[in-house]
């Protein structure tokens, strides 16, 4: 942030309207506000803190309470901060809660009126020597807010680390370590650095409860096949491997094994069926040799009976004579 221009009105030790244009001092130069005590050194710093954010530059008073005794009763206060965030232009211009002299006679007889807290944000808008001034925002809480996001500080952080007014880097050295780291990471810009260091902090958290679910599972599946380690469950492996292997051997020669078999056994059948058909032929040739006995005794008795045939009329005739004879 660039300041370019601050006005204070009715505003701590300044009774009037005061104007600072920062614009007036050479590019890059570096400049001291000094003077005696009670000169309003502070309350410069104070204009542009409550500027930006409605507070005071040491945060022990609030804006209401910067308006000067000494302004008249009816000036209200004001403050106006011009400045730059590279090229572009901002301006702030806020009213503190305040009481002030009525322009005129209340109803009810009252010389002072109660003015509330306003605010707005303008931001610089158009061509060189044609430039305008854009309200953003009109809401005192919305421009404070705005005004941290442009900045990337917080009313507190712009203090300690910008200001560090009337000693106070002391609070910085004294705050809290997560304080401290906070408003250090603003000032160098290392929110993108951690943002990357808590994906990474994520991820590793991840992969550590991964790792261990993994190292559960390990465990158990050593525990159900009933290893101490990986390596005894390698070793294990390794020999049922083996032991797999010489079965699948045994295997393919107890195949060799039944299909010669097999062939032997089919080999012996057809072997078995030629011997009964040589039995069954011998029989039938042991019956055909009986019949063929049978026969030529058949064929002898036939031609007995075939001779005696020849001689039995003369046998009769014999024997018929034998009785005619007696």
């Amino acid at each position: 942030m660039k300041p370019l221009r601050l006005v204070l009105q009715a505003f701590g030790p300044f009774a009037g309207r005061e104007e600072i244009d920062f614009t007036l001092l050479p590019p890059g130069a570096l400049f001291l506000i000094s003077g005696p005590t009670g000169a309003g050194k502070t309350a410069l710093l104070d204009g542009i803190t409550c500027a930006l954010y409605g507070d005071t530059s040491g945060g022990e008073r609030s804006a209401r309470e910067m308006r000067s005794h000494h302004a008249a009763a009816t000036l209200q206060t004001e403050i106006e901060f011009d400045f730059a965030l590279g090229a572009q232009r901002y301006r702030v211009h806020r009213i503190p809660e305040q009481e002030r002299a009525a322009q005129r006679a209340t109803r009810s007889g009252e010389t002072l009126v109660k003015v509330a807290a306003k605010a707005t944000l303008y931001r610089q808008e158009g061509e060189p020597g044609a430039e305008t001034w854009v309200p953003l925002s009109s809401r005192t809480t919305e421009v404070s807010r705005q005004v941290a996001e442009l900045l990337g500080f917080e009313a507190e952080q712009f203090r300690q680390v910008v200001l560090l007014p009337q000693g106070q880097f002391r609070k910085l050295l004294a705050a809290g370590s997560g304080e401290r780291e906070k408003i250090l990471e603003t000032l160098f810009g290392t929110i993108a650095y951690k943002r990357v260091q808590d994906a990474l902090k994520s991820e590793a958290a991840a992969l550590s409860k991964r790792a261990e679910n993994a190292r559960l599972r390990r465990q158990t599946l050593l525990e159900q096949a009933g290893a101490e380690s990986a390596e005894a469950l390698v070793a294990r492996h390794a020999a049922l491997e083996a032991a797999l292997a010489g079965l699948v051997a045994a295997e393919v020669l107890a195949r060799e094994a039944d299909t010669a078999a097999r062939a032997a056994l089919q080999g012996g059948q057809a072997c078995a069926a030629r011997f009964a058909e040589s039995e069954a032929a011998a029989l039938a040739l042991q019956a055909l040799d009986a019949r063929k006995t049978e026969a030529g005794l058949q064929r002898a008795r036939l031609a007995l009976a075939r001779k005696a045939l020849q001689v039995l009329p003369a046998d009769r005739a014999l024997i018929e004579a034998r009785k005619q004879a007696g």
